[in-house]
């Protein structure tokens, strides 16, 4: 799967997909750090709120409250509306 999901982000690297992809991987084997990294990336590429929710779970996961609660308030301050 992890081949895969490097397949995507080789093929579209302008696409958040792949490391979406990757970090849900990542998530699934609580591999926290990992997750954490791939979501960040993927939300730089495609800001969306499906990717800052991931980011946000991988941070709660991985016992950063603080960096989760970051990540919530600059979703809510880039769309008010989500």
């Amino acid at each position: 799967a992890y081949a895969v999901a490097r397949g995507v982000q080789k093929r579209r690297p302008q696409s958040g997909l792949g490391f979406e992809l990757a970090g849900d991987i990542d998530m699934r084997r609580k591999d926290w750090a990992a997750a954490t990294t791939a979501y960040q990336t993927a939300l730089k590429l495609q800001p969306t709120t499906a990717g800052a929710m991931r980011l946000y779970d991988a941070r709660l996961a991985a016992g950063d409250r603080k960096g989760a609660d970051a990540v919530a308030a600059a979703r809510l301050k880039d769309q008010p509306k989500d």
